[in-house]
């Protein structure tokens, strides 16, 4: 399952293209989701044309949210916590540190709430800098996140195997 949003803008730059998607952690049978993102690159072509305005092969950041942080994720979109979200992750693979961040906020200006758009942010830092992509989501596209965020979270319920019952244990 994925779901995918784009948002070219006339103005380089200032558009951005998501992906969600459910995965599995590697080596593991525990779902996961991968989030994609991409800041526009070119401007937005005329209707009807075949070229996109994101370079996905040399822009895009990956990064991978765990079932708790998913929890919070549907959490804060049903409305059970209104607070802005926001996960970090550090990984030093091949002695590259890479910290990855992903944002979520709520409507919190008169003009977010007017339409109801959230804030969304994804954010990679290695030794050769840092790239970040921002969008704002219609409620459309975040009922999709939780939708997506609430089948995963079932997958891993419906697992099988022992997890353990440390509640602090990072699935």
């Amino acid at each position: 399952m994925r779901t995918s949003i784009y948002k070219p803008n006339t103005v380089i730059k200032n558009g951005s293209a998501f992906q969600f998607s459910v995965g599995t952690k590697r080596n593991s049978k525990i779902p996961v989701m991968f989030i994609e993102a991409v800041a526009q690159s070119k401007p937005k072509p005329p209707p009807g044309s075949s070229e996109s305005p994101f370079d996905w092969k040399n822009d895009k950041i990956t990064m991978m949210l765990n079932v708790d942080e998913l929890g919070d994720v549907a959490a804060c979109v049903a409305g059970l916590n209104r607070k802005a979200l926001e996960f970090v992750h550090t990984s030093n693979y091949d002695d590259n540190k890479k910290t990855s961040v992903f944002k979520l906020s709520p409507p919190i200006t008169d003009e977010q709430k007017k339409w109801g758009n959230w804030g969304v942010e994804v954010k990679s830092t290695t030794p050769e800098g840092t790239r970040q992509v921002r969008g704002f989501l219609e409620p459309k596209f975040i009922y999709r996140l939780k939708m997506l965020a609430d089948d995963i979270i079932k997958k891993f319920n419906d697992l099988e195997e022992p997890r353990g019952n440390n509640s602090n244990e990072q699935y």
